[in-house]
Order: C-alpha cells, then sequence, then structure tokens
C-alpha cells in the first residue's frame, strides 16, 4: 500500500492498519502526518491542478474519480471545487463544508443534450442522474439514496440538474482522513488524553499547573501541564528530570516531530526549562539524544518518579 497517498478509503485504512500491527487511531494519524507533509510540499502543485480538475468536474467526473487521477485528497478537492464555483471564503467556506445541505442548496450542474456534457451553476432546486464512475465501499453509507426527501430522477425544465451539495457531502464521507467530523474526533481525542495526563500525574502526587490554570494567570502558549516540582521521566533506559509535559493525542513520526512539535517545544524549554511530549499513540522515530532540552516518548506515559528536590535519579 501506498502510504503517502491522498486517495485513501476507510477499507485501506482498516487494511493498512492490520499490516502494520498500528491500532486504528494510530495508523490514522500516522497516515494524517505523512498527508500533511505531502500536501505542504506540493501546494502549489495542487493549486496549479485546481482548473483542470474543475473542468473535468464540469464535464461529468466524480470528485473521487479526480482526487485519485490528480493524487489531491478528496476533501481538499471538494473545498477547493466549493470555493472556487461560489465564491466563498473564509468562515463562510468552513461553514459550507460543515452544513453543506444548508449553503450549497442552490448551486448544481445543469447538463444540456446539445453536444457534450455542459455544466454550469445557476440558483436552482432539482435532482438530476449522473453515471457514478466508482463503486461505493461496501458497507458505507450512500447519501444519494434520499436527502431531505428529494427522489432519483429530477430535473430543471426537462433539463438534468446535479446539486452541488450531493457531491460535497459524498467527498466528505468518503475520505476517512479529512473533514469537519474527523477534526472534531480529533479535537475531543486530545481533550480527553490531556484529562489522562492529569489523572495520572494526580495520581502519583505530583504537583502541577494545567493550561487551563496558565491561561488564566495571562501566559500564552502554555504547554498541557507545568510542574510545581519536577518529576523523572525514564526514556532509553535513563531518568531525565522534567518541569513540564504536552500531551500529542496522535502518532509521532521524525517529521511531525522535527517540523511541528519541535519548534513549539523548544519554545516551552526556553520558558519552563527541560520538559516532555508525549504521543499517546506511540513513536516510530529515533530516541531523544543527550543535549536536547526535552524528550519524546511514545505510548503513554513511561515510569515517573516525583523528585521533591529537583534531582535527577
Amino acid at each position: 500500500m501506498q502510504i503517502v497517498t491522498t486517495r485513501c478509503t476507510h477499507k485501506n485504512i482498516r487494511e493498512g492498519a492490520k499490516l502494520t500491527g498500528l491500532q486504528h487511531d494510530a495508523f490514522i494519524s500516522l497516515v494524517r502526518n505523512l498527508q500533511a507533509h505531502h500536501n505542504k510540499r506540493n501546494h502549489l502543485h495542487f493549486k496549479s491542478l485546481l482548473p483542470p480538475s474543475l473542468n473535468l468536474y464540469l464535464s461529468g467526473r466524480t470528485l473521487p474519480s479526480i482526487s485519485s487521477l490528480h493524487n489531491i485528497p478528496l476533501y481538499n478537492l471538494a473545498r477547493m471545487v466549493v470555493e472556487r464555483t461560489t465564491g466563498l471564503r473564509g468562515k463562510q467556506l468552513g461553514e459550507a463544508m460543515k452544513e453543506p445541505n444548508k449553503w450549497l442548496k442552490g448551486y448544481g450542474q445543469i447538463i444540456t443534450e446539445e453536444g457534450a456534457r455542459v455544466r454550469r451553476y445557476n440558483e436552482i432546486g432539482g435532482r438530476g442522474e449522473r453515471e457514478e464512475e466508482e463503486e461505493e465501499e461496501e458497507g458505507d453509507w450512500d447519501p444519494f439514496r434520499e436527502v431531505d426527501g428529494e427522489e432519483e430522477g429530477g430535473s430543471e425544465g426537462g433539463v438534468p440538474f446535479y446539486p452541488l451539495y450531493k457531491d460535497v457531502i459524498k467527498a466528505v464521507s468518503l475520505d476517512p482522513i479529512n473533514g469537519p467530523l474527523h477534526d472534531a474526533y480529533r479535537r475531543q481525542q486530545g481533550i480527553e488524553y490531556e484529562a489522562l495526563l492529569t489523572r495520572q500525574l494526580l495520581s502519583l502526587g505530583a504537583s502541577f499547573k494545567t493550561e487551563e490554570d496558565l491561561r488564566e494567570s495571562g501566559k500564552s502558549k502554555t504547554p498541557d501541564v507545568v510542574l510545581e516540582v519536577p518529576v523523572g521521566i525514564k526514556v532509553g533506559g535513563k531518568w531525565r528530570g522534567v518541569r513540564w509535559i504536552d500531551s500529542k493525542a496522535m502518532y509521532g513520526d521524525e517529521g511531525t516531530n522535527k517540523h511541528e512539535v519541535r519548534r513549539q517545544a523548544e519554545g516551552y524549554v526556553h520558558r519552563y526549562g527541560q520538559g516532555a511530549v508525549v504521543y499517546w499513540f506511540g513513536w516510530g522515530g529515533e530516541e531523544p539524544k543527550e543535549e536536547e532540552g526535552w524528550v519524546w516518548v511514545g505510548g503513554g506515559l513511561p515510569e515517573i518518579k516525583v523528585l521533591p528536590d529537583g534531582g535527577v535519579l
């Protein structure tokens, strides 16, 4: 399986997790990390593919088939198409992707019978038929069976019409990595694992301030926990004293650790001293070097001891 492909499906996510031996959430996190790096490297390339992608879409190709052809994440492609065809930007665009049946109801494609299948967007309603180019995954929800009581085969003035919002609903449902529901799920996971971190520290008798405590005192850009008394964390068979811990409900890989987490962690080191980042879903890279001002661990909290004198065991 090509793990960095942007055309992920629910099926190959399940197969990939089984193949690698990772838990489902851990594998999704790893694929998301790799996909994010791929997207950043290819941002300008993706933008250059929007005009031909839009032309393909308006000539009858489905969003999933275009996503696969150009290796653009399905949700990202749908978002670009919505932005270009509706003119929505910023917060309104985000809301349209969350509730396409509310925001995009007036947009769609009219198919004429003159020559090629010519399509345009118009402020009308109705329902048209279009031949799908990809089969649905077995067991996946099919939003095209019925939406808001509309039935197959409708038209506007005898001309087949296909609403944009149903294409967007389908794209969102078929993308197993990106989209509003996945974003909300990740935020909830982050909250739950932060709570787990504080519970485990409390069970050890550690004294600390949470991110919320620090924000209330006027501090910004804080880790999840700042320890009032240092603790010792055993990493790679050695004890390291830490004064802060940051919780990451994700799988840690070298690229994410180096390009995204490091700058944040070094800021914490500057403010609070040595610390640790916990990747709850696992770590797939090298161990921290001795000269690092912070350490990272995977799979949960390692062995911890409270150090009343601030010394390292």
